[in-house]
């Protein structure tokens, strides 16, 4: 979904630069089943995701792609993780936090390696398509 929260911010135009991975998000949830206020930070994660497509990809090479997901996966591991911290598991001191960070981190080199591949997969069909003409021009905002 990060690649999809990038896509979205960097190529929708307005609203739907948020409208669309969000809602595929909530989709999801609709589907797995929601969780509660702990869906809060995921959702607060994939809004920064969106932001970062759009400040760090008006213009785009695959370097800059990749930079960018890699930031996005590091977005979500922080804001993620803290907001677990903010709930019930952790005891809200600087060890919890400590804590909270650390089960994370088995997660983060695949959410890494993931967010890199699939947005590099992402931009460069959606830039090969609208170099054949197939997809009228990103947006101009």
């Amino acid at each position: 979904m990060d690649a999809l929260a990038l896509f979205g911010g960097a190529v929708l135009p307005g609203a739907w630069a948020v409208a669309v991975p969000l809602g595929a998000v909530a989709l999801s949830d609709a589907v797995l089943g929601f969780y509660g206020a702990g869906m809060l930070p995921v959702y607060a994660a994939y809004l920064a995701i969106i932001i970062l497509g759009r400040v760090m990809l008006r213009r785009r090479s695959p370097l800059g792609i990749a930079g960018t997901a890699a930031a996005a996966a590091t977005l979500f591991y922080l804001i993620t993780n803290l907001g677990e911290w903010f709930g019930p598991l952790y005891p809200h001191t600087l060890a919890g936090l400590a804590a909270s960070y650390t089960a994370g981190v088995p997660f983060f080199p695949n959410t890494l390696m993931s967010d890199v591949a699939y947005s590099l997969a992402i931009f460069g069909v959606y830039d090969a398509a609208r170099r054949a003409g197939r997809i009228v021009p990103q947006r101009t905002t």
